[in-house]
């Protein structure tokens, strides 16, 4: 499936080789990637330069930032002797060299707290700026193309690297051809999850078989008319809806611009324990409803995935 690169910030300290960095990257990609030229980080550390109160603002717009995983960050972080030496030869308009300084020590602390997480890539300024340039759209390229096993994987990499073990919320977005290559139906059989996913416990697959089938009844209800308004639904409809109080709280499928949008809300998920069964589970459940809908294998889905706990400890 494709984990589609909203954006992608370049950050770095002045003298990095950020703006080199990025015409570099638009000039080898032919614009193919939506670049920013700073974005939160630069926000966040010179607020800390100013002192400014906002600078806690800006802290958790990076981390709501780096929290969805379609937003990617390339960040120079040269060692102070390298921003010296450029410096002294190009100097800057704003800053002296003691503010730089000091400017440089507050990226590098930013960048420590940030650079485990899976979409961020770090550089040292060292390197050739076409072979940087190269690196990124690689990068970019696996980032943008996933199996649901390296998603799983990225979704727990981003949990582990906070302090907390939670990130709350984690986003992605995720196109679905109408293909559905790896539907794996046996999620709903507890001998098949138990040998794949040990964790998971029988009841929790008694309750994978619930909302499937709760999700699969309330689809053939709205299509016959069974509702309040005794009105067959068609593929306008945004009645397609499962709700619980359980992990998994919300999921709604909408056939919006051409695609299946499958919205999914999960609650809490253990990102290591349960979520590699619960997203194999929505998988399945989206392309139940893809094929109980009669959409063509032309059709994509487009999961808008929203987890409010993804977490790595109970």
């Amino acid at each position: 499936m494709e984990l589609e690169v909203l954006k992608v910030c370049i950050e770095g300290v002045d003298c990095s080789g950020k703006t080199t960095l990025w015409n570099k990257i638009h000039k080898n990609t032919k614009y193919r990637w939506k670049l920013e030229d700073r974005s939160f980080v630069t926000m966040l550390v010179y607020s800390q330069f100013r002192q400014d109160p906002k600078s806690l603002d800006y802290e958790r717009q990076l981390f709501n930032d780096l929290s969805n995983l379609n937003v990617k960050y390339v960040i120079i972080d040269p060692a102070w002797d390298l921003v010296e030496s450029r410096f002294r030869v190009r100097g800057d308009d704003v800053y002296n060299l003691r503010d730089l300084k000091e400017i440089h020590s507050l990226y590098h602390n930013v960048v420590k707290r940030i650079s485990g997480f899976p979409n961020v890539l770090v550089f040292d300024g060292t390197e050739d700026s076409n072979e940087a340039a190269r690196r990124v759209d690689e990068w970019l390229k696996e980032q943008n193309q996933v199996s649901i096993s390296s998603l799983v994987k990225i979704i727990q990499q981003r949990a582990a690297a906070t302090e907390s073990g939670e990130v709350s919320p984690l986003r992605f977005t995720a196109i679905e051809s109408g293909e559905f290559l790896e539907d794996e139906p046996r999620i709903l059989n507890y001998s098949w999850v138990s040998d794949n996913f040990p964790a998971v416990k029988a009841a929790t697959v008694e309750e994978f078989n619930k909302m499937y089938e709760e999700l699969m009844n309330t689809v053939d209800k709205e299509l016959k008319g069974e509702n309040i308004y005794n009105t067959p639904q068609t593929l306008s409809s945004r009645r397609f809806v499962f709700t619980q109080n359980a992990c998994v709280s919300f999921i709604q499928a909408m056939v919006r611009g051409g695609d299946l949008r499958f919205y999914v809300t999960c609650r809490s998920s253990h990102v290591y324990d349960v979520f590699p069964a619960d997203i194999r589970l929505l998988y399945h459940m989206c392309k139940s409803v893809h094929k109980k809908l009669g959409l063509s294998r032309d059709i994509s889905a487009i999961f808008e995935f929203t987890m409010n706990s993804a977490h790595t400890t109970f």
